[in-house]
């Protein structure tokens, strides 16, 4: 993701692709977790470019970064916001 000037705000470092799990029960109330037929869980490491102020860091001039917080990315064809799990510094 870049600003209009160019300059890169968030670049995606890593990706895995694995299929996502759900639950399924059968005729008898057995509950079974498979693949999901259609959905996939995509994890990725980023590189975003935040500010620290107060001891906590932004991005985007305003959207805290917080394990459990979601980030807005607009990529080239679409827009995610995907959920921190870990900050690395």
């Amino acid at each position: 993701m870049r600003d209009g000037n160019g300059k890169a705000l968030a670049t995606v470092l890593e990706k895995q692709v694995t299929p996502a799990r759900t639950i399924a029960g059968d005729l008898y109330g057995n509950l079974f977790e498979r693949p999901h037929p259609r959905k996939v869980d995509v994890t990725m490491v980023l590189e975003l470019k935040a500010q620290e102020i107060g001891g906590t860091l932004y991005f985007l001039d305003g959207q805290p970064v917080k394990i459990n917080s979601r980030v807005p990315l607009y990529l080239s064809n679409i827009f995610i916001e995907p959920r921190i799990t870990e900050i690395i510094r």
